[in-house]
């Protein structure tokens, strides 16, 4: 998983297996020119392209080191790209960027729930665009990044279908939780923590950020799919917490012309503490019968449902069960973030180190990241660079050590 948006691409990583042999073949020659090209499982090409023989554990750590080496690159300088989630999930802790190739359709959210791809196109020919560093960014993340809602950065959408339950998410951004190793240097997800953390200096302070951020998502959406929405509401808070999305929904419908319906929209029971239960069957249960809606009917109406962080899904499908049960035609769901699951790490003894020394922080007036380290500051980015440099060491000092068992390019 990339750092940020990637600066410059210089190695891709290519395993496709749907597209026909000659579109392949054209736009890896295209692509070649400039980029060094590694082609999994297909030999006999030309030009600036590798022929690596297939192997169900590829990309892994030892084939990495041999490709640092060889190629003299960095970690965050290569793309893994393919049709297969299989193969990406085998990429997830090389922290390189991903670009998953779905030729037809929405995501469906239980394909990917808790490993959201840094990119999704709908052909390798569509690839070239994506390798920019403008398009590469999630627009929540690019958001973060630059301290500025007109960063660059798209928007993406799920379809979640678990049995009657269909509907689509709207996601800005991924969550990278406690657990997983890109949650020590994600500015994106510490935003969201601390801005509803009522503990946090930061609490609130990147309300206008999300208004704004939500406000974009839902007008992009209407516009993209030329549908219009009438309400909004947001997945209630329970019962024994302070509302935390009330500036937030409030801000939303002073941008956009619509109507606010989450006072009559309330959490009725006291739930498990769903950070607590990782399957969905667990959450779905603890998410029944919670949500009730007690105003006006929603005849014919489409709603806006927003939340901070979707995992599972099963709360976000239990809201839009009873706004369905209510009239609503349609809920489309606007969130954040999708939480990303934890995974091995390819130098986890150099990440540990980082996260002992290293915590980040943000500046509570201008919002600007930075690490503490013992009685020191430190400069995001130059805190980043350092660790990639260690990370880049750790790995090549593994391909030294690496017996004949290891991988060799």
């Amino acid at each position: 998983m990339v750092i940020d948006y990637p600066s410059q691409i210089k190695v891709l990583v290519i395993h496709v297996r749907m597209a026909s042999a000659d579109a392949v073949h054209e736009t890896l020659q295209r692509l070649s020119r400039s980029w060094k090209c590694y082609l999994i499982g297909n030999a006999g090409l030309a030009g600036n392209i590798e022929s690596v023989p297939w192997n169900f554990q590829l990309p892994n750590a030892a084939f990495l080191a041999s490709l640092l080496k060889r190629e003299s690159v960095r970690l965050d300088e290569i793309a893994y790209i393919s049709d297969s989630m299989d193969f990406l999930n085998n990429a997830r802790g090389l922290m390189g960027y991903t670009i998953f190739i779905k030729p037809k359709g929405l995501l469906l959210y239980d394909r990917t729930a808790g490993f959201c791809p840094d990119a999704v196109c709908s052909g390798i020919d569509r690839i070239l665009p994506l390798l920019s560093p403008a398009r590469t960014s999630f627009k929540g993340e690019a958001a973060i990044n630059d301290g500025s809602i007109d960063a660059p950065g798209k928007l993406s959408v799920f379809l979640y279908r678990n049995g009657e339950h269909h509907f689509r998410i709207c996601f800005a951004g991924r969550y990278f939780n406690s657990r997983h190793y890109m949650n020590t240097v994600d500015k994106y997800s510490h935003a969201i923590v601390r801005n509803k953390n009522e503990n946090s200096r930061l609490y609130g302070r990147f309300n206008n950020i999300f208004i704004q951020l939500y406000s974009v998502m839902i007008r992009s959406y209407q516009k993209h799919f030329n549908m219009r929405i009438d309400a909004l509401a947001n997945v209630p808070d329970k019962p024994a917490k302070k509302p935390r999305s009330k500036q937030i929904v409030s801000g939303i419908c002073d941008i956009l012309p619509l109507e606010d319906i989450s006072a009559s929209f309330v959490c009725r029971s006291s739930m498990q503490d769903s950070k607590s239960l990782m399957t969905s069957r667990d959450r779905a249960a603890n998410t029944l019968d919670s949500y009730t809606y007690s105003g006006p009917p929603l005849t014919g109406r489409t709603i806006a449902l927003i939340d901070d962080i979707a995992t599972t899904g099963s709360t976000l499908a239990a809201c839009v069960d009873e706004l369905l049960a209510h009239g609503a035609e349609e809920v489309i769901c606007f969130v954040l973030a999708i939480n990303q699951f934890a995974c091995d790490f390819c130098i986890r003894d150099a990440l540990e180190g980082f996260q002992k020394d290293n915590q980040l922080h943000f500046n509570a007036t201008t919002l600007s990241p930075f690490f503490t380290r013992k009685q020191d500051t430190v400069d995001y980015d130059t805190a980043i660079a350092e660790f990639l440099d260690i990370a880049n060491r750790s790995i090549l000092d593994s391909a030294d050590m690496e017996d004949e068992s290891g991988y060799s390019l």
